[in-house]
């Protein structure tokens, strides 16, 4: 079954569907959730919901239930790093990448050892944005380009995290945006990413999954840059490699931590940040 689904999804990619593939699956999965999702409304009629085209974006899902329960078990998973490795009284907590909040919408309230949390958001998507300021109040909400800067101060976080970000983005963006964490990030701050390591690798061709091996960093561009049908995969000497350079020390690493993604908590240095 992984072979066939692997060869399908080779098989896509060397026709240029994956677009179109993408939007029947849209409509395929609105109305697979037609039923569950009215019931869900039913059973919480609070709950801010947005549009199904933004969770589609973001989470390749339209399934409100999903998108309410994993955004509550993600953020417990969050909550208990950022209390694991942050000091002090007040946390001050970014997510770059947050989409229409599956995540941190639930985050100030698993923080609890806090006596003062600020929470902020960003996403390259403006209308995910633009949702999030006008349904979520409490967080900082504001939108970030393919490229930095972002308009946020220096040393601003003492945690910031990015679940499947650096999996859309090239090389140079990598580079570039590693940075501007480490700008962002109050000395001996935390930073939390997810990357495509191992688990990811069978959708490469023969030639992709050599240069992977040999420790180089693999891109697969089906759509434009940033978006969920370009994909990056990523060796894990390539990230030690990259992160050491910028200016981190890694502190954890774990293969397939954080669904199936390698997870990875590095920290800021006082070494000197280095782009090329």
């Amino acid at each position: 079954m992984k072979k066939l689904k692997s060869d399908l999804i080779k098989l896509i990619w060397s026709l240029g569907l994956r677009g179109v593939a993408d939007k029947l699956h849209f409509r395929y999965l609105n109305k697979k959730f037609e039923e569950e999702n009215a019931a869900f409304v039913k059973k919480y009629p609070e709950f801010q919901l947005p549009p199904p085209e933004l969770i589609f974006d973001a989470n390749h899902n339209v399934n409100w239930e999903t998108y309410r329960s994993s955004g509550m078990t993600d953020a417990q998973k969050i909550a208990d790093l950022i209390e694991r490795y942050v000091d002090g009284p007040d946390a001050a907590v970014f997510e770059w990448g947050c989409g229409p909040a599956r995540i941190i919408r639930h985050l100030g309230a698993k923080l609890t050892r806090f006596q003062k949390v600020e929470l902020t958001g960003s996403d390259y998507n403006a209308a995910s944005i633009q949702w999030c300021n006008a349904k979520l109040p409490g967080i900082h909400f504001l939108e970030n380009r393919l490229s930095p800067p972002i308009a946020l101060n220096d040393q601003q976080f003492n945690f910031i995290y990015a679940i499947s970000i650096f999996t859309h983005l090239s090389e140079k963006s990598i580079h570039e945006w590693l940075a501007e964490m480490h700008r962002l990030l109050k000395d001996q701050g935390y930073f939390a990413f997810t990357t495509h390591g191992e688990k990811f690798t069978f959708c490469l061709s023969p030639e992709q999954m050599e240069s992977f091996r040999q420790g180089n960093l693999v891109t697969r561009d089906g759509d434009i840059e940033g978006k969920k049908l370009f994909g990056s995969f990523h060796p894990k000497q390539w990230v030690e490699s990259v992160v050491h350079q910028i200016g981190y020390k890694v502190i954890h690493f774990s293969p397939e931590g954080f669904h199936r993604q390698d997870l990875w908590i590095v920290q800021k240095t006082d070494a000197q940040v280095a782009v090329e």
